[in-house]
């Protein structure tokens, strides 16, 4: 999917590519790649979501380059996988309920 305002939350399947989206209010994550996705999620504005504004869970790998998270109600961007997830370029998170970043150490960006 590309260049579309979404009402629900983007299900990622195996190498799907989650860009240039614009997510807001559902009642779960905006953008939730899970288990074995690879590829990139880039140029997506996710704001305003019951829950995370992007969550990669389970085996991803992935990188996101370019995306904003804001007024979710969970952490902007939540990561919890066992594959590497790569920070490329600017990913902005902002007045979100939980946290911006979830661990913390997502501040560390592939480029430095």
């Amino acid at each position: 999917m590309s260049g579309s305002t979404q009402r629900s939350t983007i299900h990622t399947q195996p190498s799907y590519l989650a860009q240039d989206q614009s997510v807001r209010r559902p009642g779960g994550d905006g953008i939730r790649l899970d288990n074995a996705v690879s590829g990139p999620c880039s140029g997506n504005t996710c704001a305003q979501n019951g829950r995370h504004g992007v969550a990669v869970l389970g085996a991803s790998t992935s990188t996101l380059e370019s995306n904003t998270a804001t007024e979710n109600t969970g952490a902007g961007f939540h990561v919890r996988s066992a594959a590497p997830v790569t920070f490329a370029r600017t990913n902005t998170a902002t007045d979100n309920q939980q946290s911006n970043f979830d661990p913390p150490t997502l501040v560390k960006r592939s480029w430095w």
